[in-house]
Formats: structure tokens, sequence, C-alpha cells
């Protein structure tokens, strides 16, 4: 039985859209990450103003490729 998650790659779109902001809520449920390796592919520094905005208690992580990246409810790889 294969138990290694697919790579969700989620592209952040419009920046000043409602993708940061949907972004941010579906990756609140610790249940994503039971399904899967979700990795935001835009701009950082955005999607931080946008959880500081909401009062939002997220660590973001910058990697440049999908191994870099932590996988952990909490912490979003982009």
């Amino acid at each position: 039985m294969n138990t290694i998650k697919p790579y969700i790659g989620i592209t952040m779109g419009d920046p000043v859209g409602v993708g940061p902001e949907i972004i941010l809520s579906a990756l609140s449920h610790a249940s994503i990450y039971n399904q899967c390796r979700p990795l935001i592919i835009g701009d950082m520094t955005i999607l931080e103003r946008v959880a500081e905005y909401y009062n939002l208690q997220i660590q973001f992580h910058a990697i440049e490729i999908p191994d870099q990246g932590k996988y952990v409810h909490g912490i979003i790889d982009v």
C-alpha cells in the first residue's frame, strides 16, 4: 500500500482577489494534511498580510522545491 501523500500545488491567483483568503481558510483544516501535501504557489508576503489581517496563527515556510516542505497543519509551505 502506497502511504506517500501526493503533492497538491495550489496557485494563489490574483493577490488582491479572494484566492489568498480562501487558501488560508482551506488550509486551516487539519484534515487536508491527512489527504495530501499542499504547496502554495504565490507571494508569501501577500499571504502573511492576509493572515495578519484575519489574526490567524499560521506560520509560513518558503521553499524552492517540493521536497523542502514541512506539510504539517499550522505551517503553510509557499
